[in-house]
């Protein structure tokens, strides 16, 4: 579980290289946390919790294939190959966020399953709640800027607001999951 937890950090904090305008060491914009290292993290964790929960086995491939997929999109955005693809490349980042936001719900049903199998209280529930505020906070951040990118032309004033929800609801998420993986760890290991 300590493993599942360390891959989510990786896969939902996006920590990079640039404050502002100011880039370090002259390198193009990346991702310090790659989200493909956090798959690896993912599904090395899943190899101990798999025989737990069945959603913990349903989440195997998708969490290769989005480890795949990230690692590509890693590689593109260093080249800053998907800046220049617009509108496309925020659609290949919006693929990405589907592909996380599918994991960790699957993630967390297997938390559900263990409190049902194990007749623990692991709180998944709280999980499953800051679940859904991650992902409502990211759908409305893509939803934004496309809509700073297509007619109506949205000011892009809103940007940080929505990225700053969106990383409150990410840290809240990580918290609840990290207590669930403290009451795992106390009442399932």
């Amino acid at each position: 579980m300590n493993l599942i937890f360390a891959g989510l950090i990786f896969v939902l904090m996006d920590i990079n290289n640039q404050f502002g305008t100011i880039t370090i060491n002259l390198l193009p914009s990346f991702d310090i946390l790659p989200d493909f290292l956090g798959y690896l993290l993912i599904a090395l964790g899943l190899r101990t919790t798999a025989d737990k929960s069945i959603c913990f086995k349903k989440v195997r491939p998708y969490i290769r294939a989005a480890g795949v997929y990230t690692l590509l999109l890693y590689a593109l955005d260093f080249w800053e190959i998907t800046d220049r693809l617009g509108a496309l490349g925020l659609f290949a980042h919006l693929i990405a966020t589907i592909l996380t936001l599918y994991t960790t719900y699957l993630i967390g049903l297997g938390l559900n399953d263990l409190e049902d199998a194990r007749f623990c209280v692991l709180r998944a529930y709280a999980v499953y709640e800051a679940w859904r505020a991650l992902m409502i906070s990211r759908v409305a951040a893509y939803a934004y800027q496309l809509l700073v990118i297509y007619p109506p032309h949205l000011p892009e004033v809103f940007v940080l607001e929505f990225a700053l929800i969106s990383t409150l609801c990410t840290l809240y998420f990580l918290f609840r999951f990290g207590q669930a993986r403290h009451r795992y760890y106390r009442f399932i290991r």
